[in-house]
Order: structure tokens, then C-alpha cells, then sequence
């Protein structure tokens, strides 16, 4: 059985590039989880920005809250 090295080439260039596919998509979603598992400072910043504006709203709910007692134990020394 004598075998034409010529009709190998197109088998080879067929499995090399399979394998070149299969290796460029292994290390595109590597370096997608990579990006996502490491913050931007974008989000860093929206992260912050939504703390302080908690922040806010909690010491505002506390002073209405001081209010509210207030006002209950007024209305309860009222005769």
C-alpha cells in the first residue's frame, strides 16, 4: 500500500486547524472569567457610591425613627 504524502497535507491542515479552534476558544473564555472575576474601578466606584447613599438613608431613617419617638411619647403624656 503505497500512500500519497500530497493528500495528507489538507487531512493535517484540517486537524491543526480544529486544534487551533478548540485551544483559541479554551484561552477566550479564560480570560473572560478573568475579567469578570476582577472588579473594574467603574464598578468599584458604583459599589461606593451605592454605600454612601445607604449610608444616607440609614442616618435619615434614624432621625425619623428619633422623631416618631418623640412625637409616641408626647402623645402619651397627654392626659
Amino acid at each position: 500500500m503505497d500512500i500519497d504524502w500530497i493528500l495528507l497535507i489538507p487531512i493535517v491542515a484540517i486537524v491543526g486547524g480544529v486544534v487551533y479552534s478548540i485551544v483559541s476558544d479554551r484561552n477566550r473564555t479564560k480570560r473572560a472569567v478573568a475579567e469578570a472575576a476582577t472588579p473594574s474601578e467603574e464598578h468599584l466606584n458604583l459599589l461606593r457610591d451605592a454605600a454612601e447613599g445607604n449610608q444616607r438613608l440609614l442616618e435619615q431613617l434614624a432621625r425619623i425613627e428619633n422623631r416618631i419617638a418623640t412625637i409616641e411619647k408626647t402623645l402619651t403624656e397627654i392626659p
